[in-house]
C-alpha cells in the first residue's frame, strides 16, 4: 500500500452520511479505510468507491458495539503500517417509540455502538495523532443533540453525549496540533429513518436533507479545524432557537417529529410546518425577552407567498460610549456566522448612531431580496448584552417555507408586540 498519500478512517463509511464521508476524502487525495457491518453495502461501497479514484479503498467488516471488535478494527488500522491522519466516528443507529415499550437489546446496542465504540476508537487512535502533534478527528452526532428527544429518548441521549465528547476534546486538543469536529445533521436521506423504525412519523416522511451536502459541511468544517458544524441554513436557525428555548418547549417541538403516527395527521410532504412554525414562534418570545425571562403573545397569521424566503430582523441598541466596540463586535459575528453557510448569503449591519440592526441577505429564486438570521440572533445574546443599553430585540419573523417544488408557499408571519 503507498504512503505517500495521508490515511483516513471512516466508520459507518459504507452508506449515507459516512460512504459521502469517503468519497470527499478520496478526492482531496487520501487513501480510506471504511469500516461497516458484515452485510452487502460494503462491498458494494468498496467497489464504487475504488472505481472513481485512484486512491486505496480498504473495507473492514464488523460489530463496533463490540468491545473485541473495535479493537479488531484498530488492530486492522495497525497492519496497514499506515498513521491516521483522519477518523471520522461515523457509525451508528437509532430507535424510536415509547421507551417503556422499546426493545431493551437493541437499545444497549445502540449505546455500545454509538457511546462506548465511539469512545474506545477514538482512545485507542488519539494519542498517535498527539504524539505527532498532527490529525484530526470528526464525530457525527445530531441536531437531536440541542434538544430533549420523546421517543427517541436513548438515541437523543446518545448524540448529547457524541456533542459533547467532541467538543470537550476540541478544547482539550487546542493546543496539540490536533483538531476534533462534531457534525449535527438534521434529518437526512438516509436508510436512518427505516431502521429506526420512525417511517409511520412526521421526521419518517418529511423531505429529508441531500447526505452529500451534509457531508460535505462536516468536511469543510473538519478541515478548518472548527469545533462543530449544522449543515444547512435551515438547521442552522432550528439548532440556534432550540438553544434559547425552555427544556420543555424543545421537547414538545421534537414531539410533534417523532411520535408514532405523527406521520399520518401531516398536512404535505414537505418538513413538517406545524413543528417549525412553533419552534420559530417560540423562539422568537424566548429570545426577545431572554433578559427578563417574559413570555409575551405573538400573532401568527396565514397568508399565500410565491418565493421560499425566510427573514428575521434584529435590532439593538449600544450602551453609550460602547458603540465602537459594539460595531466591532457584530462585525466578528457576521464573520464567524458567515463561515458557516454553503449558500453563501451576503451579511449585513445597519447603524443609525447607537442602534444597529442585524441581518442576513441572500437572492430568492425570484430574484428578490430576503432577510435571514439565526445562528447571528444566538451569538448576539450569547455575547453582546453587557455592552447593550437594553437587550436585542426581534421586531417582526416571516418564515415561508416551500410546500412542495410549486412556486407556492406558505407564509407564516410572527409578529412581536412593541
Amino acid at each position: 500500500m503507498p504512503d505517500t498519500r495521508p490515511f483516513a478512517v471512516v466508520t459507518g463509511g459504507t452508506n449515507g452520511i459516512g460512504l459521502e464521508l469517503a468519497r470527499l476524502l478520496l478526492a482531496d487525495g487520501h487513501d480510506v479505510l471504511i469500516a461497516g457491518e458484515d452485510d452487502a453495502h460494503g462491498d458494494d461501497a468498496r467497489r464504487h468507491l475504488a472505481a472513481s479514484t485512484t486512491g486505496d479503498v480498504t473495507l473492514w467488516k464488523g460489530d463496533l458495539g463490540r468491545e473485541e471488535q473495535v479493537a479488531a478494527l484498530y488492530e486492522a488500522i495497525r497492519a496497514t503500517g499506515r498513521r491516521v491522519d483522519i477518523l471520522c466516528v461515523n457509525a451508528g443507529f437509532g430507535l424510536g417509540g415509547p421507551f417503556a415499550t422499546t426493545d431493551l437489546a437493541r437499545e444497549l446496542q445502540m449505546i455500545d455502538v454509538n457511546v462506548r465504540g465511539a469512545v474506545q476508537l477514538t482512545k485507542l487512535v488519539l494519542p498517535g495523532m498527539v504524539a505527532r502533534q498532527a490529525g484530526r478527528l470528526l464525530f457525527t452526532s445530531s441536531i437531536s443533540a440541542a434538544m430533549p428527544d420523546p421517543f427517541e429518548a436513548v438515541y437523543g441521549a446518545t448524540k448529547v453525549f457524541l456533542r459533547w465528547f467532541g467538543e470537550a476534546l476540541h478544547n482539550e486538543l487546542k493546543d496539540s496540533g490536533v483538531t476534533a469536529t462534531v457534525l449535527m445533521p438534521s434529518m437526512t436521506d438516509t436508510n436512518f429513518f427505516h431502521r429506526a423504525e420512525m417511517m409511520d412519523t412526521r421526521a419518517g416522511q418529511a423531505r429529508k436533507d441531500d447526505p452529500v451536502e451534509v457531508a460535505k459541511a462536516g468536511y469543510d468544517a473538519m478541515m478548518a479545524g472548527r469545533d462543530k458544524v449544522v449543515p444547512l441554513l435551515t438547521n442552522k436557525i432550528m439548532t440556534a432557537i432550540a438553544d434559547h428555548l425552555p427544556d420543555r418547549a424543545a421537547a414538545s417541538v421534537h414531539r410533534v417529529l417523532s411520535e408514532p403516527g405523527s406521520g399520518e395527521r401531516k398536512a404535505s410532504p414537505a418538513k413538517p410546518l406545524a413543528a417549525v412554525a412553533a419552534l420559530v414562534g417560540l423562539g422568537v418570545l424566548t429570545v426577545a425577552g431572554w433578559r427578563r425571562r417574559l413570555h409575551r403573545p405573538v400573532a401568527i397569521e396565514g397568508a399565500s407567498g410565491t418565493t421560499a424566503a425566510k427573514a428575521l430582523h434584529v435590532t439593538l441598541v449600544a450602551r453609550p460610549g460602547k458603540e465602537p466596540v459594539v460595531e466591532a463586535l457584530l462585525a466578528d459575528i457576521l464573520a464567524e456566522v458567515e463561515q458557516e453557510h454553503a449558500t453563501r448569503p451576503w451579511f449585513g449591519l445597519r447603524r443609525d448612531g447607537a442602534t444597529f440592526e442585524i441581518f442576513e441577505a441572500f437572492p430568492d429564486e425570484a430574484g428578490r431580496e430576503a432577510h435571514l438570521t439565526g445562528r447571528a440572533a444566538a451569538l448576539l445574546m450569547k455575547r453582546s448584552n453587557d455592552l447593550l443599553a437594553s437587550p436585542a430585540r426581534i421586531g417582526k419573523l416571516d418564515v415561508l417555507l416551500r410546500k412542495s417544488d410549486a412556486a407556492s408557499a406558505a407564509d407564516i408571519v410572527v409578529s412581536l408586540p412593541r
